[in-house]
């Protein structure tokens, strides 16, 4: 199976909303003491808003279906007692779970 990894467009939500879900449910099941289902988090403002504000990756097979999602920032960290850097910070990443386990 090929796989190709783009930047994610907003024709991508729907794909990457039942992505999140998929992870939404998965630190329900987790976590039920600290997550709970709420199928509305995830709108389509809010996936613009992420286009916007950080990378957003995706991984989509030959048919076009969305395997996988990152959502990443590069910073570029400094302060009184370190030396300038960048970080790479993983808001999200989830893999579907019909593509998991795959190689």
């Amino acid at each position: 199976m090929k796989i190709d990894i783009r930047n994610a467009e907003k024709s991508d939500f729907i794909q990457v909303k039942n992505l999140m879900l998929q992870l939404q449910q998965h630190h329900i099941n987790l976590r039920p003491d600290v997550y709970r289902m709420n199928k509305d988090f995830f709108t389509e403002e809010t996936f613009t808003k992420m286009l916007e504000e950080c990378n957003v990756l995706v991984a989509a097979d030959e048919n076009g279906q969305i395997a996988g999602a990152v959502s990443y920032s590069i910073m570029d960290m400094k302060g009184a007692i370190i030396h300038p850097f960048k970080s790479l910070w993983i808001s999200d990443l989830v893999i579907s779970e019909d593509h998991r386990r795959k190689g």
